[in-house]
Formats: C-alpha cells, structure tokens, sequence
C-alpha cells in the first residue's frame, strides 16, 4: 500500500550507453560511409577523365559513367562522390553534438548533483505527480517507480530505469506473483492480490488481522486497487478504502482527481470526498501564494471557484466536483505525512 513517497539511489559506476538516437545517426554515418568509399574507389579520377573524353568507356562493371554525367552533370557527380562522406559525418557530428551538449547535458548535469555515480532513482511509497514523470521521462532522467508494502518485505514490482512504462509501478518480481480480483485485470481495475517467498505469514500474535488480508488460497489482499498487464507491469489506480461509487455504477478513485487539482495553482493539498451523493474537495489553500497576487482569504472562493471549472474539464463527467469547500488549516497528518482521510470523509 502507498503512503509516503520515497526516492532511493542505487548507487553504479555510469557507463553512457547507445540509445536509438545514436545508433540511427551511426548506421547512417557508416551505410554513408561504405557507399561512397565503394563508389570513390571504383569510379575514380582516370574513370572520370576517360568518361569525358570518351563516352563509350564503360567501368569495370559495364556502367556507362558518361550516361551518369549526362543526366547529372560532372561537377555534381564528381561532388557527390568526394563530399558525401564528409558531408553524412558533418551531418552526424552535428546531431550527435546538439544531442549529447543540450540534452544529455542537462541529465548528467543532474545526475552530478547527487555524485555522479549511480544507476538510478527508484520512487516509491506515494503515486508520483504525473506531471513530474513526464518531464524526467522525456529527458531520459534514470528512474524508474516501483511497488510493495511492508507485509511483502517491502517488494512487489520494480523495473529498470530503461525499461520503465511511464505511469506505471514497476513490473511484478520474478519471486512473486500477482493477479487483479477483476473479470478484465488489463482493463477494469480490481483489488491487487500477491503470493511470494517474501510475503508475510502473518501479524504478530493478531490472527484476526491475518484473516483479514489472506483468503483461502493464500493470496495477500493489498486493499490497492489497479490492473495488470500479461507481463506483470502494475498500474495503480488507489485504495479499496478509498473508492467512491458513483450513482451510475462508475468506480472513482479520489487520488486520482486529487492528483490533477494539487497541480492546480494556489493548491497546497486537497482530498475529494462524497457528501450527499456528490463529489466534494476539501482543499487547503496556498494562502501564501494567493497573498503575493493580493487576493484576500475572503475572495479565495472566487478563485477555487475558477480552479474548479478548470478541473472538471479534465475529468470525466463522473469525476466532475461539485463544490470547493476551503479548509482552514492543513490536514491532520500520520507520523509518515500521510493525510487520515478517515477524518474527513465523514
């Protein structure tokens, strides 16, 4: 079960690897290479003279050079074969500089921060903000999500870096197993249950609590809820516990709603609940925020009224929030700085 996000670095000498955009402009540069060193050596100056002094000279596999020289000109020909070269590894120096200075840049530069020796960050613990994963993923900063709680010591699914689905927490591991209690694990969530060597016998001296979690067939119940693809890459959608059913049978999950109005200006945390049958968010304010544009605390309606609408745009229908209901202070909070969403929900 997440909670509080947690970032660990698995520390590893770097070694810079090949990546696509790499070995596209590399196969290029040599595929260019070869062909115009075969064609400079079988159709050099001598062929070039006795073509244009002769038309009917033909090279040593029967190729009329004048019929080339016709139709494209000699300077043009004897330019293509001379400059292709140099002009396919100008064309690769350049891509591969702009690459490696202005892009590989900026992630080393990062990774330097932190030592400059390891392999990777792996997240864990909270769902990471979607809006942060998308730009270190499109800069290829090495890391990667992964899954687990403390009854599976703490493991459930991980991926490397390089291999990392965006939005997802990892794939199962090879000591676990893991299945969604959906009729469709791809595509509707379900709760996510797993078996493994590293998953707990059970509580210590609390045999009702163990009850609660395994079924008969000894698969840990996480209370987490997300789908599953046939390779074993988990996607988290949120808790069990959490989950709101709409009038219409649609499964909502808060923290996914939540997630995108945190990313809301002046948002400094909120938590979507259900009152009277309608979808309420209770937010605590960035009053600090709202104070340096000169809003005062009695006008913030008027502006979470305007983040509201904003908000219910990028839901579905069924997500859309009824009200903003301003919090005073923050919420309270469990040792790990998760919010006790039990408080509010009633």
């Amino acid at each position: 079960m997440q909670n509080e996000k947690q970032v660990f670095i698995r520390p590893k000498t770097p070694k810079l690897k090949n990546d696509w955009v790499t070995i596209v402009l590399k196969i290029l540069l040599y595929a260019g290479m070869f062909f115009s060193l075969f064609y400079v050596g079988k159709l050099n100056y001598n062929s070039l003279f006795l073509a244009i002094i002769d038309p009917s000279y033909t090279d040593a596999f029967g190729i009329s050079l004048a019929g080339y020289m016709s139709s494209m000109g000699n300077a043009v020909l004897i330019a293509m074969k001379i400059l292709l070269p140099a002009i396919l590894a100008l064309i690769y120096f350049l891509f591969y500089f702009l690459y490696a200075k202005f892009f590989a840049t900026l992630v080393f530069n990062q990774l330097l921060v932190f030592g400059g020796e390891f392999e990777e960050v792996i997240v864990g613990g909270a769902p990471l903000n979607h809006e942060v994963e998308e730009f270190l993923h499109k800069i290829k900063f090495p890391f990667t999500v992964g899954y687990g709680m403390t009854e599976c010591g703490p493991l459930i699914s991980y991926t490397p870096w390089r291999e990392f689905i965006p939005g997802s927490s990892g794939r199962t591991l090879p000591i676990m197993e893991t299945k969604i209690d959906s009729p469709d694990p791809e595509n509707i969530p379900g709760e996510i249950c797993v078996k493994g060597t590293n998953v707990m016998k059970g509580y210590y001296k609390n045999p009702e609590a163990t009850e609660t979690v395994f079924d008969k067939e000894g698969w840990l119940h996480t209370g987490d809820m997300g789908t599953r693809t046939p390779d074993g890459t988990l996607f988290l959608r949120g808790r069990s516990k959490t989950m709101i059913l709409s009038a219409s049978g649609q499964n909502i999950y808060p923290e996914e709603i939540e997630a995108k109005l945190n990313n809301m200006p002046f948002v400094a945390e909120s938590l979507v609940v259900e009152r009277d049958g309608k979808l309420v968010a209770l937010v605590y304010p960035d009053y600090d925020a709202l104070d340096r544009i000169g809003v005062a605390v009695t006008d913030a309606g008027s502006t979470m009224e305007n983040i509201r609408e904003e908000l219910n745009k990028l839901v579905a229908p069924y997500e859309r929030i009824a009200k903003i209901i301003l919090m005073p202070n923050e919420f309270e909070k469990t040792p790990k700085r998760s919010i006790k969403r039990f408080l509010y929900t009633h």
